[in-house]
């Protein structure tokens, strides 16, 4: 038994042939680059060991990329591929022609017919602002709500019309999110869109029409017109006639101001520093501007004679304001009703300014676009400007508007000028040329002093 051989043994091995083929791909549209198919491998993971190619329209195979998920299934994979031509070669709906390599094992051709897509495109009530416009699209068919839009947009062009239909000119426009953003448009213009794609009927078009590009009234500051607040007193200190200043041509009432409360006394003996307008006109970089100051003020306020810097004892403190809007008071007691109608949408607002600051305080200045309707207020762009730097010269400022809500129309327009951000701001004494003769009737208690001038809004 210690020497014996043993029997011998018969092994037998059968070698199962290497297989790969391709089948049961999912609709392919026109303008679509991605496919899903199912792939038969027996060689274990396909990937770095099947190559997927497309005959692409130099006559030559390209591989494409893709990722693959078993099935289940031995040997049974599917496979998702990306970047795929958008059309056929020449542009048209021929099929697209697939295979599968492996090794030196080429699978038989799975030829895939495109279908036409059905795009639609909608444009909303604020799609279309002065100069760009936002034009969204979709698919006919419900069953095909997975379809990602971007590359078939892509594939094809958005046109546009401006005589209603008889000619069409290629749309200057970029994609995301399947909508186009169309950009270099003429203000106050009507236009019609579609959607052109190779191998595919044209869409029934769209209509919208460009905002116009106003400007705000009075914007260069240039007109005024005032009451009198306190004038023609007889006491030596009350020689100085004390005016109540608009920001408008005499009749009008597009800009309002905080002139009405801080030139509100009416009694007793009124200096400019117990009541003076807070916002009112001197010279700008052509014609007027609107200088916007914050006051001390109120009966009772003394002048501290020691000269201009001094803290003093104004009896209330308030930031100047300049605002598109309506305003009134009673006493301390001021209703601001901010916005005036307008119905453009500005891309920014842009002005000239010089700026004075006391203590490191700042100003804003900001512009909002609203959307009323009835007792509901929709905001649909902001911009905003802050700072405390000053400047003893004009200088420009471009605020950007975002808009949030680029669905609905425009109703009305808020531009608000404050002099200071402050609750509590701090003024100084400034010294006319009015002495203790006449009782500093000319001299006041100031803070942040912002000038502005040459409003305009960009479109």
């Amino acid at each position: 038994a210690m020497g014996k051989a043993s029997d011998p043994v018969t092994l037998r091995i059968e070698a199962a042939a290497l297989a790969v083929s391709l089948d049961n791909p999912a609709n392919l549209f026109v303008g679509q680059t991605e496919l899903e198919l199912d792939m038969s491998y027996n060689g274990g993971k396909p990937e770095g060991a099947v190559k997927i190619q497309y005959f692409n329209d130099r006559g030559t195979w390209t591989d494409a990329a893709y990722t693959a998920s078993a099935t289940g299934t031995d040997d049974l994979y599917h496979i998702t591929l990306t970047g795929l031509p958008a059309t056929g070669h020449p542009e048209s709906t021929s099929a697209l022609r697939l295979r599968a390599v492996a090794g030196s094992l080429i699978s038989e051709e799975l030829s895939v017919d495109r279908m036409p897509t059905d795009v639609r495109l909608t444009a909303t009530e604020g799609a279309a602002f002065a100069r760009h416009a936002y034009i969204s699209a979709s698919l006919q068919s419900a069953g095909r709500a997975a379809l990602n839009l971007d590359p078939v947009l892509a594939a094809g062009r958005l046109m546009l019309s401006t005589d209603g239909g008889s000619s069409w000119t290629a749309a200057t426009a970029t994609i995301a999110d399947g909508t186009f953003t169309v950009t270099g448009l003429t203000p106050a213009t009507a236009y019609s869109a579609r959607f052109e794609l190779a191998g595919c009927d044209p869409s029934p078009a769209v209509t919208f029409t460009t905002e116009a590009t106003p400007q705000l009234p009075n914007a260069g500051m240039e007109s005024w017109y005032s009451t009198d607040a306190y004038t023609h007193k007889s006491l030596w200190v009350g020689e100085t006639d004390i005016k109540c200043w608009y920001p408008n041509e005499s009749g009008q009432s597009f800009w309002a101001t905080r002139n009405p409360r801080t030139t509100g006394q009416t009694s007793g003996t009124t200096c400019h520093y117990t009541s003076y307008s807070g916002t009112l006109s001197v010279a700008g970089r052509n014609g007027n501007a609107a200088e916007i100051s914050t006051l001390g003020y109120g009966e009772g306020t003394t002048y501290t004679h020691t000269g201009s810097g001094s803290t003093g004892d104004p009896k209330k403190k308030i930031g100047g304001l300049l605002f598109t809007g309506t305003y009134s008071c009673s006493g301390d007691n001021e209703t601001r009703n901010l916005g005036q109608p307008f119905t453009a949408r500005p891309a920014a607002l842009s002005f000239y300014y010089k700026f004075s600051s006391v203590a490191s305080e700042s100003f804003r200045v900001t512009i909002i676009l609203e959307n009323r309707s009835g007792d509901t207020t929709t905001q649909l762009g902001k911009g905003e400007f802050t700072s405390s730097e000053s400047h003893d010269s004009f200088t420009k400022c471009d605020i950007p508007v975002t808009y949030t809500n680029k669905a609905l129309k425009a109703t009305h327009i808020t531009v608000m000028f404050e002099s200071t951000t402050s609750d509590s701001p701090t003024v100084l004494s400034k010294q006319g040329s009015k002495g203790a003769i006449n009782g500093y009737g000319d001299s006041r208690y100031v803070g942040n002093v912002l000038t502005v001038d040459d409003i305009e809004l960009i479109y």
